[in-house]
């Protein structure tokens, strides 16, 4: 099985990659762009197997290069991810030094930014020259939604290679392969996920997921006046905050209790100057976190409502397209008649607004009472 299998639906990029690990990579940096869900960083792992590649062909999948890379353990590809609402100086200083260092294993050293556009101002001029001009054999891969959200400075020095949405069937055929479950069950899951292959993959191994995604747009959906939109608006916060804890409860606890233990003590000690800064930092770069976990949880929503205002659409216009939201049936009933477009207008200035960091309860309560008053036409 070669390493290529695994980026699904993305034939055009798998060629342009293929190509360019059989001419040593062809560029020093790379920006992989591409829809939530599309493979991005699936695609960059795929690229440094390939380039790590001892085989008949890059990317075989079946030589000691190739088997490393993709599950992480490889010397000299280096996977930088983060949780965090920025990639900060520390994380910087360590990918600087891991760029300079010279192969290991393979005849490239790979250096794998999964949230580069987490890269800002004081942290790309850190890495900019790294960058530019690498040793020979380091190649540089940065992932990012679109070429936008990267900083112009790296941009410039990148070859740019984009992700397309990935086609339902071809994720349905992936899930069917990996998770052994019905091919029909497969494609409702990546239908409702709009081909994000993540998401897809959490719905057939949780029905929890789908019911949760339901509820969610249907507190959105159902206020008939202000003070009900507002009330749903305080509800749909709370139940995203509980997917954010959910997601980032365990971890903190884990680095609060590795920094402790570091230095050889528990929570319940008084601790020394030195260490209590340090636990104070921690702890603001939790807050942090967590704050970009609720603004992810809440955008997710927001793309949830679009889908089902395109549906809506679809169902307006009488186009032979399927529907994103078939268990949404009365819903979508319900919504003939009303002028969707201005709808799906609010949800993205209600994104635009999350992402400008402005206060969150306060954006989905402007959100649910526009939703609440669109108009017919």
């Amino acid at each position: 099985m070669s390493v290529w299998d695994v980026l699904v639906g993305q034939e055009e990029a798998t060629q342009v990659l293929r190509s360019a690990a059989s001419h040593g990579g062809e560029s020093h940096a790379w920006l992989i762009t591409g829809p939530p869900g599309s493979g991005r960083s699936v695609a960059a792992r795929c690229f440094a197997a390939a380039l790590q590649c001892t085989g008949p062909e890059p990317g075989c999948g079946e030589c000691e290069g190739c088997r490393t890379t993709m599950s992480g353990t490889n010397l000299d590809v280096t996977i930088v991810a983060t949780d965090k609402v920025i990639i900060d100086t520390e994380q910087v200083k360590d990918i600087r030094t891991q760029a300079y260092a010279s192969p290991i294993m393979g005849g490239y050293r790979v250096i794998i930014i999964e949230d580069a556009d987490r890269i800002n101002d004081q942290t790309g001029n850190r890495l900019l020259k790294a960058i530019e001009e690498p040793p020979e054999k380091t190649i540089w891969v940065l992932c990012a939604p679109t070429p936008q959200d990267m900083l112009v400075t790296i941009r410039s020095r990148c070859r740019v290679l984009n992700l397309v949405t990935p086609d339902a069937g071809a994720v349905a055929q992936l899930l069917q392969a990996t998770e052994g479950v019905p091919y029909d069950k497969a494609l409702v899951a990546a239908q409702i996920s709009q081909s994000h292959i993540g998401l897809a993959r959490a719905m057939v191994k949780d029905p929890h997921t789908r019911d949760s995604r339901v509820e969610l747009m249907r507190l959105a959906l159902n206020p008939s006046n202000t003070g009900e939109a507002v009330i749903a608006a305080g509800k749909l916060m709370a139940a995203a905050k509980d997917v954010a804890e959910k997601t980032s409860a365990d971890l903190d606890q884990e680095e609060v209790s590795s920094l402790l233990s570091a230095y050889g003590l528990t929570e319940d000690e008084v601790l020394p100057r030195d260490v209590a800064t340090q636990l104070r930092n921690l702890q603001a770069d939790q807050k942090r976190r967590s704050r970009r976990a609720l603004t992810d949880a809440l955008d997710r929503v927001c793309l949830d409502l679009l889908s089902f205002f395109r549906d809506v659409m679809v169902r307006s216009v009488g186009a032979d397209v399927p529907v994103v939201n078939a268990d949404m049936e009365e819903e979508l009933s319900g919504w003939l008649g009303r002028n969707a477009g201005i709808a799906a207008d609010a949800v993205d200035l209600a994104r635009r607004r999350l992402g400008s960091n402005a206060a969150q309860l306060l954006v989905m309560e402007a959100l649910l009472v526009s939703i609440m008053r669109t108009p017919k036409g």
